[in-house]
């Protein structure tokens, strides 16, 4: 396994197991680092991919989750399992340690 892949299971694997220190906000820690990216990302694509598509994806995929979720992640109200980051990041077409903040290169 290259380094690249190992960084990446690395950053999947600390935001699933919430170690990873993250913004604070008025409403208490949030829950994850990846949501504003996961929605920047989203915006971006041509064209732009809604989180009800995002859904359709995912679910297509045998992750089970609902457009409320999507929100309430991009929100960083809920943990992202490294499961659905993996998911997220292919279908979003970037790289899963963009969406961790550990790196500039989207793709």
């Amino acid at each position: 396994m290259s380094y690249s892949h190992l960084k990446t299971l690395q950053c999947a694997i600390i935001v699933a197991n919430h170690q990873r220190p993250v913004e604070r906000s008025k409403h208490g820690q949030r829950k994850n680092v990846t949501g504003k990216r996961i929605r920047q990302a989203r915006a971006i694509l041509q064209p732009p991919m809604s989180q009800r598509q995002l859904v359709r994806k995912l679910l297509a995929k045998g992750i089970d989750v609902d457009q409320s979720v999507i929100s309430r992640i991009e929100n960083q109200e809920r943990l992202v399992t490294d499961i659905e980051l993996i998911a997220i990041a292919k279908f979003l077409k970037v790289t899963v340690a963009w969406l961790c903040k550990e790196s500039n290169q989207m793709r």
